[in-house]
């Protein structure tokens, strides 16, 4: 009998223990690109293109991903299954978005728990699995993945673009962006008569006009910046 309760005792320990493991460190992998176009080059735009731009976006990744990942005595396949990159810590990886199935070896499915895919050798394939929190193991196959900028990206994009000349009018429009949706409200076309000053000045930029013409304009960005 003591050694029944003491075999219990054990047992219960061991439940505790293991429903207390940390739960592994998971970071969104961010990627953060800021820059304008540089001041003091003289550069060509034709009708349409950017002639100055300003940004700073933090981007977030996602893939779909093909393999599978065999637990012992049980399995999970993916599918063009869609992962979102992640820091698990401190390795490269991805949390698995979409529902999964996990087949035992009964060929029983049922509902499978949350999957973490790592990247260990940084080499761009997965190579270890983390399900549940608590099953490790490595993957007997890599599976290969293919990052794309996720809609979970945010920041802002300025943009001054030429449209031409009328006259001795030099024709800019400016249009802002936040992460991928563009903000009309901040919309302005603008317009500078050259026979006046080669200079232009649109709220804090400085642009120095060689030459314009329907075609193309020649510019120089001499300082400030959107």
């Amino acid at each position: 009998m003591k050694a029944l309760k003491k075999l219990m005792l054990i047992g219960s320990l061991g439940f505790l223990i293991g429903g207390c493991a940390s739960a592994p460190q998971q970071i969104p992998f961010i990627e953060t690109k800021r820059g304008e176009t540089e001041v003091g080059t003289t550069a060509r735009a034709y009708v349409g293109d950017i002639i100055y731009r300003k940004f700073d976006i933090r981007e977030q990744f996602e893939a779909y991903v093909t393999g599978a990942v065999n637990l012992g005595g049980a399995s999970i396949t993916l599918t063009d299954t869609r992962v979102q990159r992640m820091l698990i810590n401190g390795s490269d990886g991805a949390a698995v978005r979409d529902p999964l199935i996990v087949t035992s070896w009964m060929g029983i499915p049922s509902r499978a728990g949350p999957l973490l895919l790592i990247d260990e050798t940084e080499d761009g394939a997965f190579d270890r699995y983390i399900y549940m929190n608590l099953n490790k193991g490595e993957l007997k196959q890599p599976i290969f993945v293919d990052w794309e900028q996720s809609n979970r990206s945010n920041g802002f994009q300025r943009e001054l673009i030429y449209q031409g000349r009328d006259g001795n009018n030099l024709k800019l429009f400016y249009r802002e962006f936040n992460g991928d949706f563009r903000r009309p409200a901040y919309d302005q076309a603008v317009q500078y008569d050259l026979s006046v000053s080669d200079y232009i000045q649109f709220k804090g930029l400085t642009i120095f006009v060689e030459e314009a013409n329907n075609e193309y304009l020649i510019y120089t960005i001499e300082g400030g910046s959107l």
